[in-house]
């Protein structure tokens, strides 16, 4: 028996369902539901009223049972793009948190937040991060749980929409001298009362926007033009209403002036989609090939062919080439129904972006994850910390028992110095902290002893005879100037952790030097440098240079030996100047700044 699940667009003015159903011959459009929205109360919050009428829909047809999913509308969430010079996703996991502080005018602690890891042709990765304020989704949450209506995901309108609208990419066509690029369609959802935007490469979503604009712009120029209500307005909009472009012959002086009176409304969404394609050709090296219409916007007349010649980009409504994806879909429903189509199939298969976790409301994965934000709150790293991060990660993953049982036993291992292999045993040691002074724990340390300690692992061993030593440890002077973000060491004096070059020169002429054993650690000859650090809390990054590219790994292996440090990582190796250049970021619990850090 094929399986049904329900996707939820909260919009601005109207709450979409559609019900999918999943069987041996793949995923299918079942039925579809649009509600308009009560706003007799303009001061009413929209996502509550949005919820309370998609909450009386699913009982009214009978759908209340069914496994459901709620996309967020694009507004209610924000998105960044992080680029690492890595592109393993676990990494990418680890260091997220601490890449995303101070990207969101909320605290992170304040968010709910998910990722989606890109890869690019460099050889790093860049990551899509939807985050949304964490009261309002509790507040959606809690509102359907209550109600008894069985939520399996909370997610973006946008990245919901690119789950099923993918594929197809128009390749970029290649010209003299080119520098690669990756080709991406912009796909660009025209709601009530905003737009989203989201582009596209052939393996998924790279970037996302939300617009506060949409298609009440087009009605409000009517409304102020022709001295009409905002219903009549609307109602001539969707009626006769039209966007003037090099196409259109035969007008009257009349229809002219209408048709130029809404294209104006739409010079602001034109600019910012011009906006968006010259950012991700200069941040993210994407080009835009072309654009693909969505939304109960995107059903004006004229208006692909417009912004085809604002852009000079092909431009096409959505016709269901995602029919590979979802079958039998209307047409219509792609164009009016395509957030709730993606959410739906998030729910049947797996979002892309999940701002939900279900296993936070009960169980032991709740339990746990309580324990961890309680943690994670004061900062510090108490013995019980891995163990809790390693299950609140399988749970999410939804690892293999196996797989669960062996990560376990390794993590508790390392902390607990024994095998742990249930949750319940990893919870009964975890109760014999909570007494605990938290605040007594905390490493009597700050900045600059993080300084001294990273000093003293770069400290070069067996520095030969005509090889002088500089020393490691920097003035009070460089070392303020480093925790800036810079570092310069007293006038004529050279650079922090600088050597003089020992090595024999070789019959071409060019200074050999000797292989260093993995764990040596730095040696003189590699003339480490480190031209800059930047010392926060949970995180040091440092730009370094050496003579030798095993610098970086020998270096690395003695920073893992500090008892703070939780990570090191390495960035991409170059060369410069015959030297060999390296960024390390170093993710510690060394310290936790005060109020006079």
């Amino acid at each position: 028996m094929a399986s049904k699940f329900v996707g939820i667009d909260l919009g601005s003015r109207s709450v979409k369902l559609v019900v999918l159903t999943s069987g041996v011959r793949g995923i299918r459009f079942f039925d579809q539901m649009e509600v308009p929205m009560d706003l007799a109360d303009e001061g009413r919050d929209r996502l509550e009223v949005g919820m309370h009428t998609a909450i009386a829909a699913l009982r009214e047809r009978g759908w209340a049972h069914l496994p459901v999913g709620v996309a967020l509308p694009g507004t209610a969430t924000s998105f960044r793009v992080v680029k690492f010079p890595f592109s393993e996703p676990k990494r990418v996991g680890q260091v997220i948190n601490f890449e995303i502080e101070g990207q969101f005018p909320t605290a992170i602690e304040d968010l709910q937040f998910d990722h989606l890891v890109t890869r690019s042709s460099a050889g790093g990765c860049a990551a899509l991060v939807t985050a949304a304020r964490r009261d309002r989704v509790d507040a959606v949450s809690d509102g359907f749980n209550e109600s008894g209506v069985d939520l399996r995901v909370v997610t973006s309108g946008p990245v919901a929409m690119a789950q099923v609208l993918g594929g197809g990419i128009l390749p970029i066509e290649a010209g003299p001298n080119q520098e690669p690029r990756r080709p991406v369609s912009l796909l660009v959802d025209i709601g009530h009362r905003e737009t989203g935007i989201v582009a596209l490469s052939d393996k998924g979503p790279v970037a996302a926007r939300a617009l506060r604009r949409g298609g009440f712009d087009q009605t409000l120029a009517l409304r102020e033009a022709y001295g009409l209500g905002v219903d009549e307005a609307d109602d001539a909009k969707h009626r006769d209403g039209f966007v003037s472009h090099r196409g259109l012959t035969t007008l009257t002086p009349e229809q002219r002036a209408s048709g130029d009176l809404i294209a104006r409304s739409l010079e602001r969404t034109v600019r910012e989609l011009e906006h968006t394609r010259r950012w991700l050709d200069s941040e993210l090296r994407c080009e835009v090939t072309e654009l693909r219409l969505v939304g109960g916007g995107s059903l004006l007349a004229g208006l692909a062919a417009f912004l085809g010649e604002q852009t000079g980009l092909p431009c096409r409504p959505f016709a269901g080439q995602a029919r590979a994806v979802v079958a039998r879909v209307p047409v219509q429903t792609w164009a009016k129904h395509a957030v709730a189509l993606g959410t739906a199939y998030a729910v049947a298969k797996r979002p892309w972006a999940q701002l939900y976790d279900q296993s936070e409301r009960g169980g032991e994965g709740g339990w746990v994850q309580e324990k961890m934000g309680a943690v994670a709150a004061i900062g510090i790293a108490i013995t019980a910390f891995a163990a809790v991060d390693t299950i609140v990660k399988l749970k999410g993953l939804e690892a293999e028992q196996a797989n669960y049982e062996a990560e376990l036993e390794q993590a508790s291992t390392r902390v607990f110095g024994e095998p742990v292999y249930t949750a319940s045993a990893a919870e009964e040691r975890l109760k014999a902290v909570e007494g605990t002074d938290l605040i007594s724990t905390l490493p009597p340390r700050g900045a600059l002893d993080v300084l001294a300690m990273i000093g003293k692992v770069a400290q070069p061993v067996g520095p030969p005879s005509d090889a002088p030593v500089q020393s490691p440890v920097p003035s009070a002077s460089s070392a303020s100037s480093a925790l800036s973000g810079g570092f310069a060491g007293a006038p004529g004096e050279a650079p922090f952790g600088a050597r003089k070059v020992s090595g024999v020169v070789g019959a071409a002429g060019v200074l050999e030097l000797a292989p260093v054993a993995a764990d040596a650690g730095i040696v003189a000859d590699d003339e480490l440098i480190i031209s800059r650090i930047d010392i926060r809390e949970l995180v040091v990054e440092m730009q370094l240079s050496a003579t030798r590219a095993t610098a970086q790994d020998r270096l690395k292996l003695k920073l893992t030996d500090l008892d703070c440090v939780t990570e090191v990582l390495p960035g991409k190796i170059r060369d410069q100047n015959s030297r060999k250049v390296f960024p390390i970021k170093v993710d510690h619990r060394c310290f936790r700044a005060g109020k006079d850090e």
